[in-house]
């Protein structure tokens, strides 16, 4: 089976990356001939003769658009060619708005108008969702699975992880609020923390940078692997639909 994961950015794709190599025993093969944008970042992973590539689209907007340059390549793929073929699609996205969900499908329902492809139900998000086309064999179908983080409240990635965090030490919790509490009160004009993206980043990085003081210099990447992520029960029960990939 042949997967793909879309995510918006490279943080993302990353943490995904790391998660799947600690849980489900996924081995990164290099980069991969597949970009979901122009010279996006594209990771190959193998495992028990699966294929899974995670690719970033390089922003929330062009997540449809990542989707879309998949489906062409459904559409597209040579007979008997089984690995081009994407069985399996998720779009990873991040929960920034009240309506991200709504606007979102709307946005993959407009834009597979220009493809061959047809549902025989609106999209439901978090939920394998069967996905009809045309591919040079004929019709074909493969599976799209839409995923928001945080599940039940606005925010990103990292507002999921640092409550992750804080469900699984109170002592860390006591620090992650105190954090928040900060980044909201510290720029009362918006000068700096303009918009509630950056915000949401400033949190995740003010707590950080108390926890690995030592290391608030690396990249984000690897503050984000030197969590073990894998250990957190929230986590695997929320991803467990990883599993489904191989």
């Amino acid at each position: 089976m042949n997967s793909l994961i879309l995510c918006e950015g490279k943080t993302d794709c990353v943490l995904l990356q790391y998660y799947l190599e600690k849980v489900h025993s996924w081995i990164r093969i290099g980069g991969s001939s597949f970009h979901a944008v122009n010279k996006s970042w594209s990771n190959l992973f193998a495992k028990d003769g699966n294929n899974l590539i995670i690719s970033e689209t390089k922003g929330c907007n062009r997540l449809s658009d990542g989707l879309i340059t998949a489906v062409n390549r459904n559409e597209n793929a040579a007979p008997g060619s089984n690995d081009e073929f994407f069985d399996r699609i998720v779009i990873f996205s991040d929960n920034d708005e009240t309506d991200t969900i709504a606007n979102m499908i709307s946005d993959i329902h407009n834009k597979l108008h220009t493809t061959s492809a047809s549902f025989a139900s609106p999209i439901q998000k978090d939920a394998w969702n069967k996905v009809s086309i045309q591919s040079i064999e004929g019709v074909k179908e493969f599976e799209l699975y839409v995923m928001f983080i945080p599940f039940d409240e606005n925010g990103a990635l990292e507002t999921y992880l640092l409550n992750c965090i804080g469900s699984n030490d109170a002592y860390d919790k006591g620090i992650i609020d105190k954090c928040n509490s900060f980044v909201d009160t510290i720029d009362p004009n918006d000068k700096y923390l303009s918009q509630r993206r950056l915000k949401t980043k400033a949190k995740f990085d003010v707590y950080f940078s108390v926890r690995t003081a030592a290391d608030q210099y690396a990249e984000r990447q690897n503050i984000l692997k030197s969590v073990a992520w894998e250990n957190y029960d929230t986590i695997r029960a929320d991803f467990k639909m990883f599993a489904d990939l191989g």
